[in-house]
């Protein structure tokens, strides 16, 4: 007998599937209840913390600490964040190692965070509110007010930069591959080339490339082509292989999380940005408002920021 095809089985699976429904309904109402108390708390004190726990890659959490600053802004709070993930153990924080929020020395009593597991946990509108308000100098005006780089990261990225670019003009070229397939078209490898080679025909006091990419194929890719300018890439812990995005693996997350801020900011400090859609190198021109920007393409409608 096929178990699979027996009545029984259909009703058990439609039982377990409705259990986790109303558990993860209950689970939700039981977090924004606890959220409201926390705020309600840490409003008086003059606090806005949230420790936002989801299995997104860095970028797309980036975002989300920016709507939390910007709620902060509004509201002449002292933001704290946390970056955390809801199916590892342990409990490491993916902004405070490679973050920090300048205000955060005022902090004279103790408070807790605020889980944000979807937008609407903390019911505070900050979906409907602050993605449209979010433009490129908002944004910049609120990395500026309220983040710091960790010593250990600006000192990476500066020794990074002393021995590659040397006050260059420096093309940096970021392409973002594995699970971009559901934001955006993917782009050939071949269409980035023809971008680049395009781009030195018209700026030939081009000196350096700068190469970002998850994809170790990319890298492979680029470095086998004749360009008359030398490469350069940062010697990321690990990339991948295989079409399946590294931050869907949650084995040395902090080492991969510290590789991408590196690449970001590695990104803002050249001349131009060629690059694919990615929310990551999207906070590079945060970071650098002035970087000269080149999209090869655009990410679905619904994708876009800033």
């Amino acid at each position: 007998m096929n178990f699979r095809k027996h009545k029984y089985y259909s009703f058990l699976r439609d039982a377990h599937l409705f259990t986790q429904k109303k558990r993860k309904k209950f689970s939700s109402h039981s977090r924004k209840l606890r959220n409201a108390k926390i705020i309600n708390e840490n409003y008086k004190k003059g606090i806005f913390a949230v420790n936002i726990q989801t299995s997104m890659g860095i970028g797309a959490n980036l975002v989300w600490a920016l709507e939390v600053l910007a709620y902060a802004h509004d509201h002449d709070l002292i933001p704290q964040i946390k970056f955390t993930r809801p199916e590892t153990k342990l409990k490491e924080d993916y902004f405070n190692s490679f973050f920090e929020i300048k205000q955060s020395s005022q902090l004279l009593t103790s408070f807790q965070y605020a889980t944000l597991c979807e937008l609407s946990d903390l019911g505070l509108g900050l979906t409907g509110d602050y993605n449209g308000k979010l433009d490129l100098k908002f944004a910049n005006l609120l990395i500026t007010k309220y983040l710091d780089i960790r010593p250990a990261i600006k000192s990476a990225v500066q020794n990074f930069e002393n021995q590659y670019f040397k006050k260059a003009n420096i093309l940096g070229v970021h392409y973002r591959g594995t699970d971009k397939k559901a934001e955006t078209q993917i782009t050939s490898f071949k269409t980035v080339e023809r971008n680049i080679i395009a781009y030195l025909s018209k700026y030939p006091e081009t000196q350096r490339i700068f190469i970002s990419s998850d994809e170790q194929q990319f890298i492979n890719f680029i470095e086998s082509l004749s360009l008359p300018v030398p490469i350069c890439y940062h010697n990321d812990s690990k990339r991948a292989l295989n079409g399946i995005p590294l931050h869907v693996n949650s084995n040395n997350l902090l080492e991969i999380n510290r590789d991408a801020v590196i690449n970001c900011l590695l990104l803002s400090k050249c001349t131009t940005l060629l690059k694919t859609p990615s929310i990551l190198s999207d906070w590079s021109a945060l970071f650098n408002p002035n970087i000269n920007l080149i999209l090869i393409n655009k990410p679905f409608e619904k994708y876009q920021y800033f």
